[in-house]
């Protein structure tokens, strides 16, 4: 709920009128540090799942979104 609000601005007035406005103080914690250890862990898991099952297709689907996420907060996003 507390990073949902950046995507979702429906939730950031829920959360408002809910009294969650205490939670946009760990926002940053959860886009920055969170959610590049998350997506680091289940590629990692992919990565793993593919050297065990060696199916390519399976393989490509399923790093897609870590990637993308990775990139996204890496090397693609230009403000901190």
């Amino acid at each position: 709920m507390a990073s949902g609000t950046a995507c979702f601005p429906a939730l950031r007035s829920l959360a408002s009128a809910l009294g969650l406005g205490f939670f946009s103080h760990f926002e940053g914690i959860a886009v920055n540090t969170l959610l590049p250890i998350f997506a680091s862990l289940e590629l990692l898991v992919n990565l793993y799942n593919w050297h065990k099952n060696k199916n390519h297709t399976r393989a490509v689907f399923s790093i897609l979104g870590p990637v993308a996420v990775l990139l996204t907060l890496y090397p693609l996003w230009l403000y901190d």
